[in-house]
């Protein structure tokens, strides 16, 4: 090796070097894709984990939602409940009102009544006296 110039030595030993190096940067090639590739699976089971609490906000939100609007349609059947009891009382307050005009009139008759029976009698015992 002696009679091969240093130029060629360091030829030879770079591309010693080069074969050497290729199957090992391949291999640095192929732990650094695994290393992507897991890292990738992390934040892809990050992202899945990320989609199901948002997935139970928003289950949340919805349940919120139907309890608030079936609250708001118990309210309202309430308030028609309430207004109907209104009405019905209202009518009851009118017929008790009716009676009373109606037992005031008969009283109001019964004494026309009596007066004339009265008068009718007074009439009969005048002419009583007179005779």
């Amino acid at each position: 090796m002696q009679a091969v110039p240093a130029v060629t030595q360091t030829v030879l030993g770079s591309a010693s070097a080069t074969v050497v190096a290729a199957p090992l940067m391949r291999a640095v090639a192929v732990v650094a894709a695994v290393v992507v590739t897991q890292q990738e699976v992390r934040r892809a089971e990050e992202l899945m984990v990320a989609l199901k609490m948002q997935q139970a906000v928003v289950a949340a939100a919805a349940l919120q939602l139907q309890r608030a609007a079936m609250a708001a349609a118990l309210k309202a059947k309430q308030v028609v409940v309430a207004a109907a009891l209104n009405i019905w009382q209202a009518m009851a307050a009118a017929l008790k009102m009716q009676q009373a005009v109606v037992a005031a009139a008969a009283l109001q008759v019964q004494r026309a009544a009596v007066a004339a029976a009265l008068k009718a009698k007074q009439v009969v015992v005048a002419a009583a006296l007179k005779m």
